[in-house]
């Protein structure tokens, strides 16, 4: 959300999870995700207008508490997860976490660092650069790649704007405006792929963020929106499992590798803040 983050490894996991033959993206699917995206869209506006903070760890007694006690929460927005369109497949995922000792300025430190995703998400993320900023909107680009029975490598772009609700928290959307498919990756024939071709292991990532501070630390909650191909009808009694274990994985891994770089950032800070507080010695003659 800050812009960033997490997204990008979140949905790695369906990089790897139809077969190999091509598909190219068609016009109903791509209708069919915008549908989706402008009714997520539509909830989220109306609770940030609302000027509610934290939602899902509101929603049942006992969440915030779990997640202060360092448990990382993933589960699906609905469903399994999985919602099926015309030719695709749409992965609506959520995850929660509490940074404890953090302030908001650590957080965004880490979260719109997009130049040092590659080392903090890394292997699913093996480059990344931030193209631009204004203000707090930015245009940043990450090059994914997963292994599991073929190799794929995409190459992504994605504008992010972070929003304050109030002092104390903060919203922030992404959205993919390029994910292009890269033939022979790293090879003599490398070539990038047109948008909406190749295997159609991933045509759309977009994430939504909500931060808070509060209660010594900061709270995340992360909602994932992915498109992809749909799984193959003979295949789907196998596939869908490991796309549930492995999104749910996923997600886990990206936010708790977000939650260690912002400990991280919060101890150097803690110790930044220290020196500038301890008397200076004396110069020397």
């Amino acid at each position: 959300m800050g812009g960033r983050y997490s997204f990008a490894v979140i949905c790695l996991a369906i990089l790897g999870a139809g077969d190999a033959a091509a598909t190219d993206l068609q016009p109903a699917t791509l209708a069919a995700f915008e549908k989706y995206v402008a009714t997520t869209e539509k909830r989220l506006e109306n609770e940030v207008r609302q000027n509610k903070g934290a939602i899902w760890l509101d929603s049942r007694p006992g969440l915030r508490e779990r997640v202060r006690a360092g448990e990382i929460l993933v589960q699906p927005a609905k469903g399994n997860g999985e919602t099926s369109v015309p030719s695709g497949l749409i992965h609506d995922w959520m995850g929660a976490m509490f940074i404890p000792g953090a302030t908001l300025r650590d957080t965004f430190e880490i979260i719109h660092d997009y130049d040092d995703y590659k080392q903090l998400y890394k292997p699913g993320v093996v480059d990344s650069k931030l193209l631009s900023q204004e203000g707090n909107d930015y245009d940043f680009y990450l090059r994914l790649r997963r292994k599991d029975i073929m190799t794929v490598v995409m190459n992504t772009r994605y504008k992010s704007e972070c929003l304050p609700i109030d002092g104390s928290r903060w919203f922030s959307r992404t959205y993919s405006t390029h994910v292009a498919e890269v033939e022979d990756p790293g090879g003599p024939g490398e070539a990038e792929l047109p948008v909406g071709t190749g295997h159609g292991f991933l045509w759309r990532l977009n994430s939504f963020t909500r931060f808070e501070e509060r209660d010594g630390g900061v709270y995340i909650e992360l909602e994932s929106v992915a498109l992809t191909r749909n799984v193959p009808f003979l295949l789907g009694w196998i596939i869908q499992p490991v796309i549930t274990r492995v999104a749910r994985e996923s997600m886990a891994t990206a936010l708790n590798s977000t939650r260690a770089a912002v400990l991280k950032e919060t101890e150097a800070a803690a110790v930044r803040r220290a020196a500038l507080r301890e008397p200076q010695p004396e110069p020397q003659p």
